[in-house]
């Protein structure tokens, strides 16, 4: 049923706009149709708003009012099984068994292998670089040993063997339309993307049996998600199937190592072209104690990785498809209808942040973000859940390069499509030419 509001046009050309620059696509839209209007997509229409009261009546859906958008694509990418697609009770259930193991505690059980693996990778450093380069190592390594659970070297390396291959084999059109999803005789893109997944979660899946398997004084001192997982039971004392587990580790990896990976390299570069913002920083990390927990309590850390985040939504939408018919911002829609907050438009709105396209820390200094208008890692009862782990990790990489290494910034850098995430065109190009005490 078409709907009173201002359209994008011809579904191809929609799609290949968000496809390349999602970030403009997204301000020419707003510029030309305004807050709220529908996209044309090849995987169906979708009302995208960044108004506030569309935003507020968006972060209320619960599991009962909405699924993920267009899963049937999201499932055959991840998994049928993997959180991020799954639906209702499914999801609940999920969430319920993999939610405490992202929040106090067992977080800062990873502080010191944190700061271990960035001091590791930051000490090798010399000469010119490409950011991303670096910090996509610095992202693998908390992955594979906070989540995977791997503390052996030889399996540390098979596992960045594994995803290297996997993230260079998806494209961003797999989740568009299962119609780029054919193995066509076993070859083409899709084919070699499902064979890199299914070796990555059979290494999964025998990890998880092993630890099933082991004796309980082997395991009850490890704080990896993969032992979490493993050994977690729901309210009928049952295990998930080794399947989903597997599933779950690998929805985690997508969400994260990437995402956090290109975090850091935009942080990184806004604070060196704000010398005034470095100075503050290196300020107050200078005159803390240099451990994880004195820095993960400082005001202006937290500030800088809230404004990067801020500037550069990692994934600039949030879509979800309603279940039933649900009135937003005063649109009625029907059930079926594809909706989505645009973290993008959101935190671009100039009422909400002023001066919306500078890089400003000070915006959060004092305050925490609003859910409805800050919106990096989702909205509502399918936030991430895996936000607690990256805004933690963030801090820590973050204070370990600025305290750590003197760099000099070789270019500026703007936004592009990379996968399903966007970055740094360049991949933030530096020069160090000093170390720190």
């Amino acid at each position: 049923m078409a709907l009173d509001l201002p359209y994008t046009g011809n579904r191809l050309l929609s799609t290949w706009k968000l496809l390349k620059d999602p970030y403009g696509a997204y301000e020419t839209w707003r510029s030309n149709l305004g807050d709220t209007f529908v996209i044309r997509a090849l995987n169906g229409d979708v009302v995208v708003s960044c108004a506030p009261d569309f935003v507020a009546d968006f972060l209320k859906l619960t599991d009962d009012d909405h699924v993920p958008f267009a899963t049937e694509a999201g499932a055959g990418v991840l998994g049928p099984g993997t959180m991020i697609v799954a639906r209702g009770e499914a999801h609940k259930r999920k969430r319920r068994l993999a939610g405490p193991h992202f929040r106090g505690e067992r977080m800062r059980a990873y502080a010191s292998m944190v700061d271990e693996v960035a001091r590791a990778r930051i000490a090798g450093w010399s000469g010119e670089l490409r950011l991303m380069d670096e910090t996509l190592p610095i992202s693998l390594d908390v992955i594979i040993r906070a989540v995977f659970g791997a503390d052996d070297d030889g399996e540390i390396e098979q596992y960045r063997a594994e995803i290297t291959t996997l993230v260079e084999r998806l494209s961003p059109m797999f989740f568009f339309t299962r119609h780029t999803q054919r193995r066509l005789w076993g070859l083409g893109p899709w084919a070699r993307y499902r064979d890199a997944l299914e070796q990555l979660a059979g290494h999964l899946g025998t990890r998880i049996e092993a630890r099933r398997a082991a004796p309980a004084e082997q395991v009850a001192e490890r704080s990896d998600i993969l032992t979490a997982l493993a050994l977690a039971r729901d309210e009928g004392g049952d295990h998930m199937p080794v399947a989903e587990v597997a599933e779950e580790l690998i929805g985690l990896l997508f969400a994260g190592h990437e995402t956090t990976q290109i975090a850091l390299a935009w942080a990184i570069y806004w604070l060196h072209k704000h010398p005034e913002t470095m100075e503050k920083l290196r300020a107050e990390l200078d005159a803390a104690p240099p451990d994880a927990a004195a820095r993960l309590k400082l005001p202006y850390l937290d500030a800088v990785v809230h404004e990067t985040l801020r500037l550069h939504p990692i994934v600039p939408d949030v879509l979800r498809t309603l279940a039933v018919d649900k009135t937003l911002g005063g649109i009625a829609l029907k059930a079926g209808q594809g909706v989505a907050v645009a973290a993008a438009m959101t935190h671009a709105r100039a009422d909400l942040y002023p001066e919306p396209q500078r890089f400003d820390p000070e915006r959060f200094v004092g305050q925490k973000p609003r859910p409805q208008s800050y919106l990096p890692f989702g909205a509502g009862v399918r936030r991430c859940i895996g936000a607690g782990l990256a805004l933690f990790e963030m801090k820590l990489v973050i204070a370990e390069i600025v305290t750590g290494v003197e760099l000099e910034l070789l270019g500026d850098e703007v936004p592009v499509r990379r996968n399903v995430t966007t970055a740094p065109k360049h991949g933030v190009r530096v020069r160090v030419v000093g170390r720190r005490g």
